[in-house]
């Protein structure tokens, strides 16, 4: 029935260290507690129930309730450099409830077998130059990133692209080159709108003649670390409700010439269905910096743009009464470059702003009715490869888990003279007892043989034999196994 009767002890989501001011809230309170200061980017927050999808930024997070190691929020706290942790043991939970305001430092590591090791520190009588020490010796890091470059054209067949190609179309695009070279049979068709596209797009004039790039500066370059956060949430909702607005452009928020090289780009995909416009940003699934969870995709259908009127419903869904094209797609995925956590942790972490932009990695979407299964699957390898595969039946999201809906987990561990042996550690809450969400056990070895493909690619290009790559995956009807992402964690 729960994640929670499997569990031995406390659980780490991410490893590490951190000091701050314990902050006690619900999960529904975290949101505006972010907005008004009472939840500050240098407080461990004690959150009394399971992680939400969105997480402020915040110096570490522990909760009541179990999470899934492999959900948006683990990925991004591993990204944030924060421990993660989940208080299982009474003793642990009583403990924390009574720091609840005190600041501290905490600890959350791994040891044998998987156990968690939670510790606590209460800080509140130490000496004041200890604290500063303490203070000084967790601050991050500037992030390391490859600044974004031109790539000659608005937009590049995604089959010839690799890591070495982040600057000009973002790591998820670039990563995805390598699936497609490896995988095309399980991988799909796609394309990338490039670094050049979104900086013709900021080069647009608005009504008025100033360029929507110079609007930006202009209304977020005062903000500084850390910033009055109701402040800059004002100002973040002002420019993305400019980037999706057509009528704030004096010329159209597209040119002639880039919707003219777009649409010859899509022609190769079916116009009358869905196709996916996905984030694809120089400052993320780098070898440094993952950033899952931080900017939107977003679907649009390009018969809806070229059927010269703006009537619904949509030509590529019916249930949809307005039309979705594709520049409104394009639009909300760039707007999504200045979400809120998106923009602190470039903020916080020293990015510079002129350097970083947003490409898109473009293919047909995965409709819902056509999913017999979704998931991730994270990938170590060392002396052998451990694959723990965390899935869902259908649609069920694995990556923004609903508590009352626990995932399977699978481990598939592989090696190179023995082979794949699979061991279940939880089945999924919405199937009976015993039932897989996909066909057992050829699914798995099936899966797990794609992915170590994957990783030898990898370690041919990285000359290293430790590392860890991050999947997202899908099966879908009839039967057909496709990887749709990976990046290096």
């Amino acid at each position: 029935g729960s994640v929670d009767a499997w569990l031995p002890g406390d659980q780490c989501y991410s490893e590490g260290w951190s000091m701050g001011r314990v902050v006690q809230l619900a999960a529904s309170e975290v949101e505006s507690a972010a907005l008004d200061g009472s939840l500050a980017p240098d407080d461990i927050l004690l959150l009394e129930g399971s992680a939400p999808a969105e997480l402020p930024a915040i110096a570490g997070l522990l909760t009541l309730e179990p999470s899934t190691p492999n959900s948006h929020t683990a990925i991004l706290a591993q990204s944030y450099g924060i421990p993660f942790a989940y208080l299982r043991q009474e003793e642990s939970q009583a403990r924390a409830l009574e720091l609840s305001g005190k600041l501290i430092a905490l600890g959350a590591s791994s040891g044998f077998g998987g156990y968690c090791r939670v510790r606590l520190f209460d800080l509140s009588e130490v000496e004041n130059n200890i604290i500063d020490m303490l203070r000084e010796m967790s601050r991050l890091d500037p992030l390391s990133y490859p600044a974004k470059a031109l790539h000659g054209s608005f937009t590049t067949g995604a089959d010839q692209l690799r890591p070495i190609d982040i600057n000009t179309v973002g790591g998820k695009a670039a990563h995805y080159g390598v699936l497609r070279a490896i995988l095309p049979d399980n991988s799909r068709p796609a394309i990338a709108l490039t670094m050049d596209l979104w900086d013709a797009f900021m080069d647009q004039p608005l009504v008025g003649g100033q360029r929507l790039g110079d609007r930006i500066t202009q209304r977020l370059g005062e903000f500084s670390w850390p910033p009055n956060m109701a402040e800059l949430d004002s100002a973040l909702d002002e420019v993305r409700t400019l980037i999706k607005d057509p009528s704030q452009f004096s010329s159209g928020r597209f040119s002639t010439a880039m919707r003219t090289e777009i649409e010859s780009a899509l022609s190769s995909f079916d116009a009358s269905k869905r196709l996916r416009f996905r984030s694809s940003t120089n400052v993320e699934d780098g070898a440094t910096f993952t950033g899952a969870g931080l900017y939107d995709s977003v679907s649009g259908c390009l018969a809806d743009d070229t059927d010269d009127d703006e009537l619904g419903p949509s030509l590529c869904n019916s249930a949809k009464a307005e039309e979705r094209g594709v520049y409104r797609a394009i639009a909300k995925v760039y707007a999504s470059f200045y979400r809120r956590n998106a923009f602190v942790e470039r903020l916080r972490r020293g990015v510079d702003e002129d350097e970083v932009g947003m490409s898109v990695l473009v293919h047909h979407s995965f409709p819902d009715e056509t999913e017999i299964a979704n998931g991730v699957a994270i990938l170590e390898r060392n002396s052998s490869d451990r694959i723990e595969i965390v899935s869902q039946p259908g649609a069920v999201s694995v990556t923004n888990p609903d508590d009352a809906f626990s995932p399977e987990i699978v481990v598939a561990t592989h090696y190179l003279q023995l082979g794949t042996f699979l061991n279940k550690l939880q089945g999924a809450a919405l199937l009976l007892l015993g039932q897989s969400v996909m066909t057992w056990d050829q699914d798995y070895l099936d899966l797990s043989a794609l992915l170590v493909s994957v990783a030898d690619y990898f370690q041919q290009q990285s000359n290293t034999l430790h590392f860890l790559l991050d999947f997202e995956f899908k099966k879908i009807t009839p039967d057909e196994l496709v990887v749709k992402q990976v990046r290096p964690l």
